[in-house]
């Protein structure tokens, strides 16, 4: 049986792929907000509600509509932007990925979502998302701003 992605000996491992740049250090805070899930486990999960979970997951990757992140050959998704009964992603994630993608790469995108934010009273965007999506668009949109100045 293959252990959790929850699993210390698994997520201890997962760091940030690209030379020169320190070492991704916020897997306790992305614990916090829910740990990741495989791209096959979010298919099975999605099983039942939509006819070809895979191929749906698969296009939310590929049009960038969810973060994902490169690890072992597959993929893994942070489980802060799928809501968690129906595991479809949060209604406004789209909107904060496209003001985000422009200015960050998935890395950093997830460092967005879990640090505090000025912007949403020093709240994580990845608390906040769930219940005001709009508040995260606009702290998306003005992180942009700054970031292309």
């Amino acid at each position: 049986m293959t252990p959790s992605l929850h699993s210390p000996v698994l997520t201890s491992r997962l760091r940030r792929p690209a030379p020169g740049r320190a070492a991704w250090t916020s897997l306790a805070a992305l614990d916090q907000a829910g740990g990741l899930i495989s791209g096959d486990d979010l298919a099975l999960r999605l099983r039942g509600q939509v006819s070809q979970p895979l191929s749906l997951v698969a296009q939310w990757i590929v049009q960038r509509k969810v973060i994902n992140l490169n690890w072992r050959s597959g993929y893994v998704l942070p489980m802060f932007q799928f809501d968690p009964v129906s595991m479809a992603p949060r209604p406004s994630l789209a909107d904060v990925l496209a003001e985000l993608s422009a200015a960050y790469d998935d890395w950093d995108i997830v460092d967005w979502f879990l640090r505090p934010n000025s912007l949403l009273q020093d709240k994580a965007p990845a608390t906040v998302l769930g219940a005001d999506g709009t508040a995260v668009v606009q702290a998306a949109r003005a992180d942009r701003y700054i970031a292309s100045l």
